[in-house]
């Protein structure tokens, strides 16, 4: 079968939940120790801003201004890596006075916290509370990696070697490190190479980290879903699709993984993939997960087993 599978890596060949909280949980703890707040308090705290988040999810999520220019490159409702980010924007607003109608404790409390991550946060300080997210989540997650051998889903060697043995092709692109792609899967008995490396001899999955899923070039395009700007001029990321011309593109967020494909698709661009696949968790919004992102998305899959027959369907169509 020639058949191209193209897929994300954290959210599909991972359940992220456990690094995604550890984000948070070191983000606390340094809160925690500038202020001498209580731990129950700042976690409670935490859930006040990721609510307050939560109602305007068009206006928070992960936007690093370096390569967003301030937009929400992926929102606070899809992704559990988005929650950090989300809480500290939420939390810089209430704590300037730019977010109106919060209680007035928290609000004296976001202010003590803006102060300290500002002034003193992992003993440096920040010029933005997103850019002390940005940094506990690089030490979290790295601290996460040296704590596990791998936190791929169950069974992910045979997934993987099962759709390598059915002739299909396999790419992971991730905004995750390749060495951390790499890592993991060798961890399961994957054979895998990285882009720029040679390919072994007989079947191997192809990784491609650090792919820059999140990185928004300069123009206004956008879909418009759910009542939120959906950024689709993703110059990295077309770059890779475009060098590997998918047959099928798998992901877990929209907007990370399946808007610009979508919208390379809807323009009948050579590259773009003919199927569309959306991993759900328990996160998952209704927006994408079903409402199907106003029907670009073509099939919403629980677990990878249910991969394989969709892409031997989709490969089956086409010839």
């Amino acid at each position: 079968m020639s058949f191209k599978i193209l897929s994300d890596f954290d959210g599909v060949w991972t359940d992220p939940g456990h690094e995604a909280a550890s984000v948070q949980a070191m983000m606390q703890a340094e809160l925690v120790r500038l202020t001498g707040a209580r731990p129950e308090e700042v976690m409670r705290d935490f859930e006040a801003l990721h609510a307050l988040a939560c109602q305007s999810p068009a206006q928070f999520g992960w936007a690093p201004p370096k390569f967003t220019a301030g937009r929400v490159t992926a929102f606070v409702d899809e992704d559990p890596f988005c929650a950090g980010n989300a809480i500290a924007s939420v939390l810089g607003a209430v704590g300037s006075g730019e977010l109106r109608g919060t209680d007035v404790e928290l609000v004296g409390r976001c202010e003590g916290y803006r102060a300290v991550i500002l002034e003193r946060a992992f003993d440096r300080g920040f010029e933005h509370t997103s850019d002390f997210a940005d940094h506990a989540f690089l030490a979290a997650t790295s601290a996460y990696r040296a704590s596990v051998e791998h936190a791929l889903v169950e069974r992910a060697h045979d997934l993987a070697m099962a759709i390598l043995d059915a002739g299909i092709e396999l790419v992971v692109v991730s905004n995750s490190s390749t060495d951390k792609l790499e890592d993991w899967f060798r961890a399961v008995d994957v054979p895998c190479y990285a882009t720029g490396t040679p390919k072994p001899a007989g079947r191997a999955a192809h990784l491609c980290g650090s792919a820059g899923k999140f990185i928004l070039g300069d123009t206004d395009d956008h879909l418009a879903i759910a009542g939120r700007k959906v950024w689709i001029d993703r110059p990295k990321y077309r770059a890779v699709i475009e060098a590997e011309d998918p047959d099928l593109i798998i992901g877990d967020v929209f907007s990370l993984d399946l808007a610009l494909p979508a919208a390379m698709r809807a323009a009948g661009e050579a590259a773009a993939p003919s199927t569309l696949v959306l991993r759900r968790h328990d996160y998952s919004p209704s927006w994408s997960a079903e409402d199907r992102a106003g029907g670009r998305i073509d099939h919403v899959i629980r677990d990878l087993d249910e991969l394989i027959p969709l892409a031997e369907d989709a490969a089956s169509a086409r010839s």
